[in-house]
């Protein structure tokens, strides 16, 4: 896949912490098997993290997060994540496809709990 990338625009790896843009950072490359990064946007009233599928496990995903502090909320899949209590806190907890108990943190954080949805749009100011 790299090799087709690299045939169509410029490929830049990325595997360690690193920011991409003003307000947007990269965890770098997390996990043994499966490896997935997740992204930290920065508002200016607060940092939001971006999952993928979570296979590294929501841990280290938020403890590679956490050198940002003021981490507000939480976007993307959890896979069979169940460490529940690292989410307490988070202003926003938005889920997406590969999240394996929706329904538990529905009930657990009914607040602050978004299920993702195609034309989903959130105000993170």
């Amino acid at each position: 896949m790299k090799t087709e990338i690299e045939k169509r625009a410029t490929l830049i790896e990325i595997k360690e912490y690193v920011e991409i843009s003003k307000g947007v950072r990269s965890t770098g490359e997390l996990g043994d098997k499966i490896k997935e990064q997740g992204l930290i946007f920065d508002t200016g009233n607060g940092c939001y993290v971006l999952t993928g599928c979570a296979h590294p496990g929501l841990a280290i995903i938020m403890d590679n997060a956490l050198v940002y502090e003021n981490i507000k909320g939480i976007l993307g899949g959890l896979h069979d994540s169940r460490e529940f209590e690292i989410l307490t806190g988070l202003k926003i907890i938005a889920l997406g496809h590969c999240t394996g108990h929706k329904e538990k943190l529905k009930e657990i954080f009914p607040s602050e709990f978004i299920e993702i949805k195609v034309g989903l749009c959130l105000d993170l100011k």
